[in-house]
């Protein structure tokens, strides 16, 4: 299943990516961190809206859709890991068609 998120990403000085937001790519896929859950799991990230310069609407799945957990709702809050680094946090606004 695919959702709507607003992503809001870390600066460089904030601790984040020091490169670009990656956009328009289907293969970019960070650690998803939820409250209340114990594992990370892939989330594939496609962002293809700018909100500002350090926001950005994007589509979002798991990558191992089946056999990842089924708690991505409209309204959950997260936050995105390259590793152990904190990237940026967001949260689901809409479920995509």
């Amino acid at each position: 299943m695919k959702f709507i998120a607003k992503i809001s990403w870390l600066t460089a000085l904030e601790g984040g990516r020091t490169n670009d937001i990656p956009f328009n790519t289907s293969k970019y896929a960070p650690l998803i961190r939820t409250e209340g859950s114990s594992r990370n799991w892939s989330l594939v990230v496609n962002n293809y809206g700018r909100v500002d310069d350090i926001t950005t609407i994007a589509m979002i799945y798991y990558l191992a859709s089946e056999s990842a957990p089924d708690n991505l709702v409209v309204g959950l809050k997260f936050d995105l890991y390259e590793g152990n680094k904190r990237v940026a946090f967001g949260e689901i606004i809409d479920k995509a068609d």
